[in-house]
């Protein structure tokens, strides 16, 4: 559970078009649930997840969540 004001902080700086990027230890689940709970994340966004542990996989897949922002009309999360 997140602190009393995090949420509505979070949300007020991402509204004021800064921009935000969440770094966490916590679980994959944990930390989605987290930014759904701040706003950062919509059910309105497209969420490209990546998760593995390889970096040169890791690469490949981050250059294809970018060639398929580019296609894309909404706005796009990136979870890694």
């Amino acid at each position: 559970k997140l602190q009393v004001g995090v949420g509505e902080a979070i949300s007020t700086l991402a509204a004021a078009g800064i921009q935000i990027w969440v770094l966490t230890g916590d679980k994959q689940e944990t930390a989605i649930n987290i930014a759904f709970a701040t706003q950062l994340l919509t059910n309105e966004m497209h969420m490209e997840i990546i998760n593995t542990t390889d970096a040169e996989q890791t690469r490949a897949l981050i250059k294809a969540a970018r060639d398929r922002l580019t296609t894309l009309k909404q706005e796009m999360a990136l979870v890694i």
